[in-house]
């Protein structure tokens, strides 16, 4: 289960006789999942790395720079769409302000560990400038792609790929792959205990006439 916060958003608007009122809209943000996180990921990284093409002229990015282009509209609406999957795609659009923009940030950070959740990526060389994946690559978990991993878990699991990227909360799914490194570790660790010579690190002793090398612990 997704854990949702509802975010109430507010906006003004200018009515007949140049009045103004304000309107408000209350919307459900989840839990990021695996395929939400790497959507995001790309709808970020495509207009940072653009933004660093037309605006910076190639240069390298500030961390305002970066801000700047993450609070463009563009990039908002992609990850509100993310964020509020059960909401029209662009809904977000005519919402866009900087208090919206932080009320939304703060249901995200509400519903999703997001330091753990980027902290999962190996940046490609030249990211680290932009904060984003290179563009045209598929974001990287350290030691592989977040897709591999993800047909390899559900494939163990015996779970529909598409069910686990897209209906799991990516939480659900790194819980699920730490599990199975501490498993494998730990089969690892219990097979060395019992035979000592599986140990690549093992020292062997001098060679004993009669017995050929020797193996200690």
């Amino acid at each position: 289960m997704r854990r949702i916060v509802k975010v109430r958003l507010s906006r003004q608007v200018r009515g007949k006789g140049k009045k103004t009122s304000t309107r408000s809209i209350v919307v459900p943000v989840y839990q990021a999942t695996l395929g939400g996180f790497i959507e995001a990921l790309r709808v970020a990284g495509e207009y940072v790395l653009r933004f660093r093409q037309e605006v910076r002229k190639g240069q390298d990015l500030t961390a305002h720079d970066v801000v700047m282009a993450l609070a463009h509209p563009v990039v908002c609406s992609g990850i509100a769409d993310v964020l509020c999957p059960g909401m029209p795609r662009g809904w977000f659009e005519p919402w866009h302000s900087q208090k919206n923009i932080e009320r939304m940030l703060d249901g995200a950070r509400k519903t999703s560990d997001w330091g753990r959740l980027v902290a999962q990526l190996d940046l490609a060389p030249g990211a680290e400038a932009t904060g984003a994946p290179a563009a045209g690559k598929a974001p990287r978990r350290r030691g592989g792609s977040l897709y591999s991993d993800a047909i390899a878990v559900a494939r163990i699991l015996g779970v529909n790929p598409a069910e686990l990227i897209d209906e799991w909360p990516m939480e659900r799914f790194l819980d699920v792959v730490d599990g199975l490194i501490r498993g494998k570790e730990a089969a690892d660790e219990e097979r060395l205990l019992d035979d000592p010579t599986m140990d690549p690190h093992a020292k062997p002793t001098p060679l004993i006439p009669g017995l050929g090398k020797q193996w200690v612990n």
